[in-house]
This record gives structure tokens, C-alpha cells and sequence, in this order.
């Protein structure tokens, strides 16, 4: 089996950005790929027009898709860590929120009240953007 051919080089900022924008409107359809050929990073939505999406973009090998929150362990995993290291009192207040649903918008209102919003939106961007550079090493893709 041939080797495959070495992804061009990423940018960290672009990864981030396409990964925030198909984060934040993954219910709209929002993907983001990394080209293999060029290092680019684009995002398509539901919005786009198909003649505007890239004709090789099913090829094998040409792009990747960038990986989910879940599947970066970025969710409720993330905040429990940030609640042990950050807010330890509050840990099991924190553990039974997130069995109920709308969690995310109490713990917020949580942060807000204990002033604490900043230094989990500082934790989440040191996470994430260390998630991206292990997604990027497990898939053979170089930063620049």
C-alpha cells in the first residue's frame, strides 16, 4: 500500500476558527475541513451554495474533517476538570447539574455568579487549542 502523500502545513488560528464555526452552528450544518493539498481550512454550511463547495471534496485523501467537541473529549469532561482545578467546593453541585438537561447555560450563570466565567472561557481556548494540536499529530497534519 502506498504511502500517502503529506498534508500541507495548517495554521493553528485557521484550524481554531474553522473548528469554533462548526461548533457553533453544527445544528445549521456547519463543517470545516482542513485541505491536504493547499493547508487551507474551509467551512461550508447549509447556507452555501452547492456550486460553491469544492468539486474533489469527497475525494479520498483531500481533505479531512475537522473533529466534533465529543469527539475531542471537550464537553462535560472539560468542565468537570476546570470545576476540580478551579471551583473544587462547588465540584459535586457542578457533577449533578450536568445530569439534568440545560446544563451548560447553568453552569454559565454559575460562573457568572462566582466570577468566574473569564478564567473558564481562558481554560476552554487552552484546551481546545491543545486538543487541535493532538488531533493534528494523530493525523499526520503539520502545524505552521
Amino acid at each position: 500500500m502506498p504511502d500517502k502523500p503529506p498534508c500541507a502545513p495548517v495554521l493553528l488560528s485557521e484550524l481554531r476558527d474553522g473548528f469554533d464555526f462548526a461548533t457553533m452552528g453544527s445544528d445549521f450544518g456547519n463543517e470545516a475541513y482542513v485541505n491536504t493539498k493547499t493547508g487551507a481550512v474551509i467551512v461550508l454550511s447549509d447556507e452555501v451554495e452547492m456550486d460553491r463547495r469544492p468539486d474533489d471534496l469527497k475525494k479520498p485523501g483531500r481533505y479531512i474533517a475537522l473533529p466534533s467537541k465529543a469527539e475531542l473529549d471537550l464537553g462535560r469532561e472539560l468542565v468537570l476538570a476546570f470545576a476540580a482545578e478551579a471551583m473544587p467546593e462547588e465540584q459535586d453541585h457542578i457533577t449533578a447539574m450536568f445530569r439534568r438537561r440545560g446544563a451548560y447555560g447553568q453552569f454559565k450563570d454559575l460562573l457568572r455568579h462566582r466570577d468566574q466565567l473569564e478564567a473558564w472561557h481562558d481554560y476552554e481556548n487552552r484546551a481546545t487549542d491543545e486538543a487541535l494540536k493532538r488531533w493534528c499529530v494523530e493525523n499526520d497534519i503539520p502545524l505552521r
